[in-house]
């Protein structure tokens, strides 16, 4: 058994220690205890193990810590990004491997580094690159990607913890799997155009992509939102003609119903689903769906997708691991991240032309922007706006579009700037997935969690924009009731952002 796989079958410091020995020529023992760093009791064992002089860099560390509560894909995730910044900081150090580990062998394999403005170094700034490790997964991404690091310097470790690769291969699966189900195993139950094939399948795979996220996520009572033994390709085996008895009820018959408003005869377990209103859900008069006994559709024997299509492709999103956490500019989980579905919404719809029948990239413009341009691009229209209506400091209206440890109290002005945020109105005249519209939401969120941390401002001029007495009770009672993400996401997007497109389907 090789090293790598040793590791994940059976994680302890000593399994660690062999792997940097083998993996990096440089690499020496070298113990120290940094828990003295740290008051909370959440972990034990935080020690550098050893360190490694890289071509053209400083020493890079190597840190393991024992987690004392079961780790998983969620757990801790910003704390341990603290405890590497501040060991780093008081190292001095460039960068440093964090391997955060528990009882199970579950662990989190980091690589941390400053952030370099021009020549200097910033020990205010960092980036981390993660992945999450678990025995009972397959750890494909971790395996490929850290077995063909060479370990020389700093770019290589960070091309082993780029997850653009992992995004292009995981984008070519998807396309293939799109043009096998439009050019081959589709049948609509009537003579229509290539366009209305081509829709359909971008619908069905962007939900189907949705709602593997959601069995990756969890209620308040830990059960994941959909049943796990539900999207398998096992169970697409053991179930003949699984979209019609499964995926389709799915859809329109139990996400895009209240539980109390559901037919009866639905699959066992459709209780614990919830009811997602946004309209992703609802059926287009080319899903062919109108229901019959039980949630069958009328279309049931005229529209058909293969079990084996469907097979194909839920063995293709099993080999790739999924995170329900998206990406920030600073913190990278190297996995599927949400982000993912808009890079395959906008790509499939640039295949789309109703036209030539051909790729329609030129004729609608559609290109799926990277996060960097669109969080830079976000930023400097919100600062702009905000220098207009407050005239604060350029520099210090950048703070707020950070991921730093500023307060309310680090900023003048406050309310000023929270009646801006509560005025703007942000228009994306071409917003196709909407990474646009979204950057904003992330970024204006982020504004509003130090100014208004417990969001009491942000609800009451939420709740003054209402002149309808009855409702605006009603509101109040409903925010009330919900937590201050809630509160501030919901009004950003109900009075902040819009967004239009040329293809329909976008919007």
């Amino acid at each position: 058994m090789d090293t790598l796989n040793n590791l994940i079958t059976n994680f302890s410091v000593d399994t660690l220690k062999l792997f940097f020995r083998q993996k990096i020529s440089t690499f020496k023992y070298d113990e120290e205890n940094y828990e003295y760093l740290f008051e909370d009791n959440d972990y034990e064992d935080i020690t550098k193990i050893g360190e490694a002089d890289l071509k053209n860099y400083d020493d890079l560390l190597v840190i393991s810590a024992k987690t004392l509560a079961p780790l998983t894909n969620k757990t801790g995730k910003k704390r341990q990004f603290e405890i590497a910044k501040k060991i780093l900081s008081e190292e001095n150090k460039d960068a440093a491997f964090f391997i955060f580990y528990d009882e199970s062998g579950n662990f989190r394999f980091s690589f941390v580094k400053a952030n370099f403005l021009e020549t200097k170094k910033s020990f205010t700034d960092f980036k981390r690159y993660t992945y999450f490790v678990s025995p009972s997964q397959t750890n494909n991404t971790f395996i490929t990607q850290i077995s063909a690091c060479n370990y020389k310097d700093l770019d290589n470790i960070l091309e082993a913890f780029s997850v653009e690769p992992l995004n292009k291969q995981f984008y070519e699966q998807i396309a293939k799997a799109f043009y096998s189900l439009i050019d081959v195993d589709l049948k609509l139950p009537s003579k229509t155009n290539r366009k209305n094939y081509q829709e359909f399948a971008v619908r069905l795979i962007g939900r189907t992509i949705f709602v593997w996220f959601l069995k990756n996520k969890t209620s308040e009572n830990d059960l994941p939102l959909i049943p796990n033994d539900w999207l398998t390709s096992q169970k697409v085996k053991e179930t003949p003609d699984y979209y019609h008895q499964l995926l389709e009820k799915l859809f329109f018959e139990i996400l895009n119903k209240p539980i109390d408003e559901r037919i009866e005869d639905l699959p066992k377990g459709q209780k614990i689903i919830p009811f997602l209103n946004g309209g992703l859900f609802e059926p287009h008069t080319y899903d062919f769906y109108e229901a019959e006994y039980g949630g069958f559709s009328k279309f049931h024997n005229t529209l058909k997708i293969p079990d084996e299509w469907i097979v194909n492709f839920f063995e293709t999103l099993e080999r790739f691991h999924f995170t329900i956490d998206e990406n920030s500019i600073n913190d990278t989980e190297v996995s599927i991240d949400p982000e993912m579905l808009g890079t395959i919404f906008e790509n499939l719809l640039a295949e789309i032309d109703p036209d030539t029948e051909k790729s329609a990239r030129k004729s609608t413009g559609s290109f799926y922007t990277p996060r960097e341009i669109v969080d830079y691009m976000v930023e400097e229209s919100l600062v702009s706006y905000l220098k207009s209506k407050t005239k604060l400091d350029e520099e210090k209206l950048h703070d707020l579009f950070k991921e730093n440890n500023l307060s309310a109290d680090d900023f003048e002005n406050r309310e000023q700037i929270i009646n801006a945020f509560n005025e703007i109105k942000i228009l994306d005249p071409a917003c196709g997935s909407g990474a646009f519209p979204m950057g904003a939401l992330h970024k204006i969120n982020m504004a509003l969690q130090k100014l208004d941390p417990d969001a009491k401002i942000w609800k009451q001029k939420q709740l003054s924009k209402i002149d309808n007495v009855a409702y605006r009770n009603a509101l109040k009672d409903k925010l009330d009731k919900s937590n201050v993400e809630y509160i501030r996401k919901l009004g950003i997007i109900q009075h902040s952002i819009y967004g239009v497109d040329i293809q329909t389907i976008a919007t």
